[in-house]
């Protein structure tokens, strides 16, 4: 999709970091009832991830660690880092300051005592993706494509009979 095609979708800025990390400095000015989606890569120099952890609160943190592996317990909190820094960067606010309220399936939203954008997150697959609107709701989602070599037999174990039947005809 093109940098028109976003636009006839209300989308404003497609923004990406770099591969090898970035922080973003700033953001551009976001107009009414415009989206901005930033694609930010998860794997950061220890400089940069650091930078973006002292962001997170406790309990951020107390997420992170329940992760088993540590390159996943990283990229959750480059992720929030990112997340708090860009907040910090539309709203004003101190990034380590901002409050999460979270809503109907843990959506998070900035906190009561904040005016600010609405905004989403998601990640996978070593890439986080931020959305922010100025006006109503806005969800992403990442999801990377992964090879399954075991499809059929993961079909034959969750597939009714007669989708699994459907499936091998093909």
């Amino acid at each position: 999709m093109d940098a028109e095609e976003l636009r006839s979708f209300g989308i404003g800025t497609l923004s990406h970091a770099p591969m090898g990390g970035m922080v973003p400095g700033a953001v551009p000015e976001i107009q009414d009832k415009e989206i901005h989606l930033w694609l930010l890569p998860l794997a950061l120099p220890p400089a940069e991830a650091g930078t973006l952890s002292a962001l997170l609160s406790p309990e951020e943190h107390d997420r992170a660690s329940r992760y088993t592996r540590v390159g996943l317990q990283l990229e959750y909190r480059n992720c929030r880092g990112y997340l708090r820094h860009i907040l910090g960067k539309y709203t004003g606010i101190d990034p380590a300051r901002i409050r999460f309220d979270y809503g109907a399936s843990e959506k998070p939203s900035l906190g009561s005592e904040f005016d600010g954008p609405a905004f989403n997150v998601s990640q996978s697959g070593g890439w986080a993706l931020i959305g922010v609107a100025t006006s109503g709701q806005i969800g992403v989602d990442l999801e990377a494509i992964r090879r399954f070599d075991d499809f059929l037999v993961i079909a034959k174990n969750n597939f009714a009979p007669s989708e699994y039947d459907w499936l091998m005809q093909l």
